[in-house]
């Protein structure tokens, strides 16, 4: 056997050391498939951008100013289990912060990213991980907000 030859085995040889080496060394994440769809992570605070309550006769943008009054409203949600959030809804005026209206809803899986919210079986908003909505009618009066991170 020739000296080229044995320097070609002993390059090979390093070479397949060096690769099993590094693959072994190398995070097992790369070499999984990525789910193309990941779940949004869906707890967190959302800006409210719109707010209708008719009962109060409210239609409004926020934040927004009426009256010398400076009124911005935030949606905390936290993710109770696979099918259930809990939320909160909380109205600042002028700074301060009033503790709002408080509730859970079961969420079921839509499409894509989405979550319906439901009320019994009737779907009352959604949520994606970046915007919550809420649009339903109670006693005649309709009570929608729409909410963003």
């Amino acid at each position: 056997m020739s000296t080229i030859q044995t320097n070609r085995r002993v390059a090979k040889a390093l070479l397949l050391i060096v690769l099993t080496f590094f693959i072994s060394a190398c995070d097992n994440n790369l070499f999984k498939k990525k789910d193309k769809d990941p779940e949004p992570e869906l707890a967190g605070t959302y800006q409210v951008r719109r707010f209708i309550d008719e009962s109060q006769n409210f239609d409004e943008n926020l934040p927004v100013t009426i009256n010398g009054q400076r009124l911005s409203a935030a949606v905390i949600v936290t993710r109770s289990s696979d099918t259930e959030i809990s939320f909160r809804i909380d109205v600042t005026v002028n700074g301060q912060v009033n503790d709002g209206d408080t509730g859970t809803a079961t969420i079921r899986k839509a499409s894509g990213k989405d979550y319906d919210i439901l009320d019994g079986s009737t779907r009352v908003g959604s949520i994606n991980g970046t915007n919550f909505n809420l649009d339903y009618t109670d006693g005649g009066d309709r009570f929608a907000l729409t909410a963003s991170k």
